[in-house]
């Protein structure tokens, strides 16, 4: 199992477009501390896919990515529309 994090800055609205090649669980947090968030704003943030998932980010801050891909290849790509 290969794991792979970034931090993004994005802005509400973005979408964020993930690829991997097999299938992977991918984590998504807002990384911003000053920001009194409650655990309802985001829903579902950590999911499993397979080759490709697009999110949509809920507000602006930064966000954490952590990929878990299922085999031990790292290939991935991840790119972003702002909005």
């Amino acid at each position: 199992m290969s794991v792979i994090r970034t931090c993004l800055n994005l802005f509400g609205g973005d979408t964020v477009i993930v690829r991997c090649s097999n299938s992977f669980n991918i984590h998504m947090s807002d990384s911003t501390p000053e920001l009194n968030i409650t655990p309802e704003v985001v829903q579902n943030n950590s999911i499993s896919a397979e080759n490709e998932v697009y999110l949509t980010v809920p507000y602006t801050g930064e966000w954490n990515l952590t990929i878990h891909a299922k085999n031990d290849t790292s290939e991935h790509s991840i790119s972003y529309f702002p909005v």
